[in-house]
């Protein structure tokens, strides 16, 4: 059973699908990008006060962090995901980002034929457009981005088939 989950990292969210809890390392995907996971059991928080003979801490700095807030809910209920957010992880000719940035257009839709070296994409990475092109000669199967979307380094762009 896969379980989907946003993350806020270093003040980022980040949707994280992770498979089999109990398998070693844990499969999971963050942002379509598929990832390796090792977990081992978190050692706990001392709560206990200082004896007397040690310097104690003031109670503030003793005092657990606060929990990182929820994400934020969409204030209407909203359509049902498109296919590409829960399909399996795509393989073979993908197109991938090479690094993270803006998606300011998409030139290809499925079903299109496109060669090898066909513009299929505009980044924007670093106040720099940058043409993605195909490495491949044959249809596109899927596009996994919108224009607007922001990307990581390596998440799926087109899937050719």
């Amino acid at each position: 059973m896969n379980e989907k989950l946003r993350v806020k990292v270093d003040g980022k969210w980040y949707t994280v699908e992770v498979g089999d809890l109990s398998a070693r390392p844990i499969q999971a995907t963050v942002d379509g990008y598929p990832v390796e996971v090792s977990v081992e059991a978190a050692t706990p928080v001392e709560t206990a006060p200082p004896a007397a003979s040690e310097n104690p801490m003031p109670t503030a700095a003793r005092q657990p962090a606060s929990p990182l807030p929820p994400p934020a809910r969409p204030a209407a209920p909203q359509a049902a995901p498109p296919a590409r957010e829960s399909a399996a992880v795509p393989t073979g000719n993908v197109v991938r980002a090479p690094m993270p940035g803006n998606i300011l257009s998409v030139a290809v839709r499925t079903g299109e034929a496109v060669q090898a070296g066909d513009h299929v994409c505009t980044l924007e990475a670093m106040k720099m457009q940058q043409s993605l092109r195909s490495e491949w000669t044959g249809v596109v199967v899927d596009v996994f981005v919108s224009t607007g979307d922001q990307v990581t380094d390596g998440a799926p762009i087109i899937a050719v088939g």
